[in-house]
């Protein structure tokens, strides 16, 4: 049985590495149709041209498109076949797509919708999604308005984080200028990315923007800054993807429209100008297949480690919880973490799982660990292998060990295990003992079994002494004290972070546990694992831990109302926390 389950696993991480290692690894990917205008603003006269691309397939074809007042449909050209290989569900896809290029000519100033365009694709109907575009009887504001890219990247690996930072902006002279809105083709219809979620702390300064003249955005006013020259008035716009494919990533001429608009009860008076940033190209290179290690995790970027325990010292038996936290400029949100119990480091450990929790700038896998001996001495270095996209090359990051005492119970010996010579070191949650052959008579029952009743006694008495807590011990004082402390750090709590450490200490002293060891640890995890906890009672705690962990990590770090918070605590309590 055990040498099924390592073959099965075997295979298993074979099929996984192999979806890395050949690019026809996999027969197809899913099919994607994609619609975008190649520009969302035209001059009168010019045409507005639209990319349209079916992902997955070659079997497609345009069915129709619909009639759209004051824009003339010109055409589309024939369709151009393109194979790129992109990384789906961890695997490597080999993809074969097609790409149509259609053409309007506006026949009038206004913004224009198309609707949907209706596709083929492997015998099913299928609809692109709807665009826009604008036409303007000419461009002017070039010498009053200003828009630039900020370090944009030409090459980037698959599976690589990149940024877009655009900065944009008039002269600071002109004060009565009300209106900004950004035009951007290219936003939500960049095929071969994934958007990363913003999660530094927001600073002063964020307004609203308009974006597509159908939306809106939230940038940061940078104020007055000297550029080219010029005294101007500057925005920010910060945006992260992971590319998922090989291949070039187009980005559409972008615009930043600019003015006045001022709204009447009847009209609306428009008085705007237009500055404009040609479109830009980003190739995503493969990675590269020398030095590929076989535990390549997939992760891509600058990564630090650094490995936190809960306790060091512990009886034989008893389990730790063991923190790694990741950050970097990576896709940490992507990579796959090391599954400890199958690393051979620690063959010391018996692993009962893991939590997992992203926080936009760093990761957090909590594992639950329990030596199997009480000469181990430390919780071995966890290694994480990935990619480092400035050398070129594979390399590892690991925490460093942490020493560790295991304390043998007094009185206790170890059992060598059924079938190998592993000790298992007793403590007082179990009792076990040897094989022993039938005692000659009722003398020696008695005698031999006085002594075994008195012990089975004495580890039943010290199980409920452990369930209910000794009244005097300091566990017992640290509970009777939590919820009064729980109340002191929430008047004393001014934001949202200052919140989670009280309500963390609090589930610290409930637990008899370190308070760090519940930073990104679900409660409703640990009542599973406690029979004297009604898991329902411990929900409402856990959704407003939620809550103050979204307010910490958007920025806003808003807190929450007290009552809602001693609720909570309240209803955990009284279901056995």
């Amino acid at each position: 049985m055990k040498l099924m389950r390592v073959i099965n696993c075997a295979f298993l991480v074979a099929l996984t590495m192999a979806g890395f290692t050949s690019g026809a690894s996999a027969a197809q990917s899913e099919v994607v149709v994609n619609a975008q205008m190649q520009t969302g603003l035209v001059k009168l006269g010019s045409q507005a041209v639209a990319q349209l691309t079916v992902e997955g397939t070659t079997q497609a074809r345009i069915l129709g498109v619909q009639e759209v007042d004051g824009l003339e449909y010109v055409g589309s050209s024939n369709p151009k076949r393109s194979v790129f290989e992109q990384i789906t569900r961890g695997r490597r896809v080999r993809s074969e797509s097609l790409t149509w290029s259609l053409a309007w000519r506006p026949e009038r100033v206004g913004t224009f919708e198309i609707p949907p365009i209706r596709m083929e694709v492997d015998g099913r109907e299928l609809m692109t999604q709807a665009m826009s575009v604008r036409a303007v009887e000419d461009f002017e504001g070039q010498e009053l308005g200003y828009l630039e890219w900020v370090d944009a990247p030409t090459e980037v690996y698959e599976g690589q984080p990149f940024e877009v930072v655009l900065r944009f902006g008039w002269d600071s002279g002109m004060s009565s200028f009300n209106h900004a809105n950004l035009i951007l083709p290219w936003w939500g219809q960049l095929p071969g990315t994934l958007e990363v979620e913003e999660s530094a702390k927001v600073s002063k300064g964020r307004i609203d923007v308009s974006l597509n003249d159908s939306g809106v955005v939230r940038v940061q006013e940078l104020g007055r800054r000297a550029i080219g020259g010029r005294d101007l008035r500057v925005f920010e716009l910060r945006r992260a993807f992971v590319s998922t494919r090989t291949g070039a990533l187009s980005f559409p001429t972008s615009y930043f429209e600019f003015g006045r608009v001022d709204r009447g009860f009847f009209e609306r008076r428009r008085q705007t100008y237009f500055v404009a940033w040609p479109e830009h190209e980003i190739e995503v290179l493969p990675l590269p297949e020398e030095g590929r290690p076989f535990e390549f995790s997939g992760g891509v970027g600058r990564f630090k480690a650094r490995a936190s325990l809960d306790r060091r010292s512990l009886d034989l038996g008893e389990s730790l919880k063991l923190s790694i936290e990741w950050t970097g400029a990576g896709n940490l949100e992507f990579f796959e973490a090391p599954d400890l119990g199958r690393e051979d480091s620690f063959n010391d450990f018996r692993s009962y799982g893991a939590t997992d929790r992203f926080y936009g700038n760093r990761r957090v896998v909590i594992y639950d660990l329990a030596p199997k001996d009480a000469m181990v001495t430390e919780v071995p270095a966890v290694r994480l292998s990935v990619f480092n996209p400035s050398s070129g090359k594979y390399v590892d990051v690991e925490t460093s060990p942490i020493p560790i005492k295991v304390r043998l119970p007094e009185g206790f010996e170890g059992l060598a295990a059924e079938g190998g010579g592993e000790v298992i070191g007793f403590d007082l949650h179990d009792i076990a003992t040897t094989p022993r052959t039938d005692s000659s008579g009722p003398s020696t029952r008695i005698l031999f079994g006085f002594p075994l009743v008195a012990l089975l006694g004495w580890v039943v008495l010290r199980k409920e002494v452990r369930r209910r807590g000794d009244p005097g011990s300091m566990s017992a004082r640290r509970r009777r004290r939590s919820r009064r402390k729980l109340m002191r750090g929430l008047r004393s709590a001014g934001n949202a972070r200052e919140q989670a450490s009280a309500l963390q200490a609090f589930l610290g002293d409930r637990t008899a546990m370190e308070a760090t060891a519940w930073e990104g640890q679900e409660l409703s995890s640990y009542a599973k694992s406690d029979s004297e906890i009604d898991h329902s009672a411990v929900v409402a705690l856990d959704e407003v831990m939620a809550k103050l962990e979204a307010a910490v990590w958007s920025g806003e770090n808003a807190s929450l109302e007290m009552t809602e918070i001693m609720s909570a605590a309240d209803e955990a309590m009284g279901g056995g926390l």
